[in-house]
């Protein structure tokens, strides 16, 4: 499958909503990595779809309290607190007050959406945002965007999260 890449600036009208969610993101992600600090979790899974935010579960270094938190199926490792218990449900809140940011919320920033609901790659610099589609969706992104090179992709990915 062939990838194409396209950029536009932070500063555009469509590049201005891009880094508006993005920012949302990432102030979900880190409310996420301090809700995960504050129960002594190494880390945390989202929910499926999810970009940022939507915590689904925390991984430990040891096993937490089975009084408190159950094992998450489907991921090894995980736990996730048990609303039977007063602890488990104030945990369970903790985690749903944080926003969730879906892949789909950046399609939805497009006049035209990937025929693969959410699955364009999304990453948000100092300067530009960098959008790459499949070149099969045959879709076409607002005026604002340049098509660039996989490298220019690449080098604006390195090191940083892409959704």
């Amino acid at each position: 499958m062939s990838v194409i890449y396209y950029k536009t600036k932070k500063t555009s009208e469509i590049g201005k909503k891009f880094a508006e969610l993005w920012e949302k993101g990432e102030q979900a992600d880190e409310a996420g990595r301090a809700l995960a600090k504050k129960y002594n979790a190494e880390s945390f899974v989202t929910k499926g779809g999810v970009a940022f935010g939507g915590i689904y579960g925390f991984s430990f270094q040891e096993r937490p309290n089975s009084k408190i938190w159950k094992k998450l199926g489907g991921c090894a490792d995980f736990f996730t607190p048990k609303v039977s218990t007063k602890e488990g449900r104030n945990i369970d809140n903790e985690m749903s007050a944080i926003p969730t940011i879906r892949r789909d919320d950046f399609s939805d920033l497009l006049p035209e959406k990937p025929p693969v609901y959410g699955q364009m790659g999304v990453v948000v610099c100092e300067t530009y945002v960098y959008v790459g589609v499949l070149k099969e969706w045959k879709i076409k992104l607002p005026e604002e965007f340049t098509e660039i090179a996989e490298s220019e992709w690449e080098k604006a990915a390195e090191g940083r999260m892409n959704v």
